[in-house]
């Protein structure tokens, strides 16, 4: 039986508006016409759309600051007009568009996103395309998620889609930067996010856009652990449809990994930490042969937090390793953190868990590994 696919998009606000200030409407109809044909193979489609406050100040056509509220109220305005450029451009296959706004905590919270993921799935089966974006216009720094290529990613989690296609105007990743480099080189295909792969990435390459290659490298570590196949291409690619069929001529592609469980995922890449533990070199080498971490092998405790919160792990020299939920407050791992697990009870007065964090409430970032 023939797999079934579901792609995200994520378009990019170079991809919409250029750099005078234009609407790109060509571009925009000539990808709902690939993802038309997608649709028609079987494909089930996301976009993840940037450009609303590129597209609000082009309508508001006045001096603009710098402010937050006023980057808020731009996109307030460019939102719907953004949205009303997909229909008008889908409305020729007689697709009908939804829309979907978003923030940081639509993801945190796993109810939530339980039912975000649940609108998605009836969305998809009434046949419409979802239009998604950061509610820009009402979202605070601490619930932003800050970029669309982790929004992207975040959607393409939910979605349990099969691939993630960020397109910009990047054509993929470089072995070196392209505009200092005449002999710098696209890199075709990306087994795993490894310090050397970091080392290659740069700022934005945008001027109306805020994601640069560090965001992207970081969506394709969240993608590729749920076992998505992400690509990174430029909004010039042609023939889009017939390269995803084929899985061929794509910028660079980061191939899929063994799935983890979404409970890992959600720890991993989801939640936000709200501490950290600093281990030493002996519970670094038994939390790689999964192992629980135990107070014994904790050094330093830094922030607040309570049990079932997640928190950092890291090695001594700074390097996160792991994530994982705490089975205890942080007032108390201070006080038991280098102590044996006998010596508990004496200190807390107090039965607790004989593990800090289970190994089950943990996931290890392997590509930290010392």
């Amino acid at each position: 039986m023939k797999q079934h696919h579901c792609l995200v998009l994520k378009v990019g606000s170079s991809s919409l508006v250029s750099p005078e200030g234009e609407v790109q409407e060509n571009f925009i109809r000539r990808i709902s016409q690939e993802l038309h044909a997608l649709r028609q193979s079987g494909w089930d489609v996301i976009i993840v759309s940037s450009g609303a406050i590129a597209m609000g100040r082009i309508l508001y056509n006045k001096p603009t600051r710098k402010s937050l509220s006023q980057k808020q109220a731009l996109s307030a305005i460019g939102q719907r007009y953004i949205v009303n450029l997909w229909q008008n451009a889908f409305d020729a296959f007689g697709i009908l568009t939804s829309q979907i706004l978003l923030t940081r905590d639509d993801f945190k919270s796993r109810k939530r996103m339980l039912n975000f993921r649940n609108v998605l799935t009836e969305l998809l089966s009434m046949g419409s395309i979802p239009i998604i974006n950061e509610n820009d216009a009402l979202s605070s720094d601490e619930i932003r998620v800050g970029d669309n290529d982790t929004l992207g990613a975040l959607v393409a989690v939910a979605a349990g889609a099969t691939h993630y296609v960020i397109m910009s105007d990047i054509e993929g990743l470089y072995d070196k930067d392209p505009s200092r480099y005449s002999d710098g080189r696209i890199i075709p295909e990306v087994d795993s996010i490894t310090d050397e792969i970091r080392q290659m990435a740069g700022g934005s390459g945008s001027a109306v856009g805020t994601g640069g290659m560090i965001t992207k490298l970081s969506s394709a570590e969240i993608v590729t652990r749920a076992g998505i196949t992400m690509y990174i291409v430029s909004h010039s690619l042609q023939h889009l449809a017939q390269r995803l069929e084929d899985q061929a001529g794509m910028g660079t592609r980061f191939k899929a990994r063994k799935n983890i469980s979404r409970h890992r995922h959600w720890i991993g890449f989801q939640s936000s930490p709200t501490g950290t533990l600093v281990i030493d070199d002996g519970a670094v080498k038994a939390l790689q042969g999964h192992k629980s971490l135990l107070a014994v092998g904790i050094v330093e405790v830094s922030g607040l937090f309570k049990p079932g919160d997640t928190v950092e792990i890291r090695t001594q020299e700074g390097r996160l390793i792991a994530k994982g939920l705490s089975n205890l407050p942080s007032s108390q791992i201070n006080l038991i953190k280098g102590k044996q697990n006998a010596q508990h009870r004496n200190i807390l007065q107090q039965e607790v868990h004989s593990s800090v964090v289970h190994a089950n409430n943990m996931i290890i970032l392997e590509e930290t590994k010392p």
